[in-house]
């Protein structure tokens, strides 16, 4: 396992530790999960402090965008149905054949999305 896969790994587990954080203020946060949440969130905060001391030279403005844009991945595929999900999965491998035809494909859907908004 290289250095990257490690630090990405370390980053998806405070993500998925904030994430976790935010279910303590849903009506599904009661005793069982109440008690797995916690015990996660402690486990993975234990976890990431480890870790992160392996990697003292971590450039903190890398790992801070890396952070922020996982988390807004994470929440933006939590409001999407499941079922959803492998429409996701198909665009990004176009984008990964074609990044640049996928920007422009996108930049246009959104400026039409834009205009659309304005003439409501």
């Amino acid at each position: 396992m290289n250095k990257d896969t490690i630090v990405a790994g370390i980053i998806a587990s405070q993500v998925l530790s904030d994430i976790l954080f935010e279910i303590r203020f849903t009506p599904y946060y009661k005793q069982k999960l109440k008690n797995q949440v916690n015990s996660t969130i402690k486990e993975l905060a234990g976890a990431y402090k480890k870790e992160v001391q392996r990697f003292d030279e971590i450039d903190e403005q890398a790992f801070t965008f890396f952070y922020d844009e996982l988390f807004q991945a994470v929440k933006m595929l939590s409001q999407l149905d499941i079922k959803e999900w492998n429409n996701i999965r198909v665009i990004l491998d176009a984008y990964k054949i074609d990044k640049d035809r996928i920007n422009g494909i996108t930049k246009r859907i959104l400026i039409e999305s834009k205009d659309k908004k304005s003439i409501l």
